[in-house]
This record gives C-alpha cells, structure tokens and sequence, in this order.
C-alpha cells in the first residue's frame, strides 16, 4: 500500500515542511508541476509518496 501528499516547494527559504526530512524518511517523488512564480520566488507542487 501506498501513502501521498502533496507538498509545495519554494525558492522562498522558510516554511514548515521539511522536504529533505521527508525524503530521508522514504518519500520520494512522483511528479512535479510548476506553478510560476510570484515576485522573486518561484513555486512547484510535488506530489510524493511512500510505501506503508
């Protein structure tokens, strides 16, 4: 069985995920959709998954 989430990363330092943390922990990801940017930063949703 297998678990997702998606997750959106950005250029902007911060926030409360940490996606390195999660793809330590087995996550690993499936596919990525960039979403543009906003000022300075730019935005992609990633959609990961891992084995339960």
């Amino acid at each position: 069985m297998k678990r997702q989430v998606y997750v959106i990363v950005s250029t902007e330092n911060g926030g409360t995920h940490n996606v390195q943390g999660m793809l330590e922990e087995g996550w690993r990801p499936v596919r990525e959709t960039p979403m543009g940017s906003a000022g300075d930063f730019a935005y992609a949703l990633v959609l990961l998954e891992k084995d339960v």
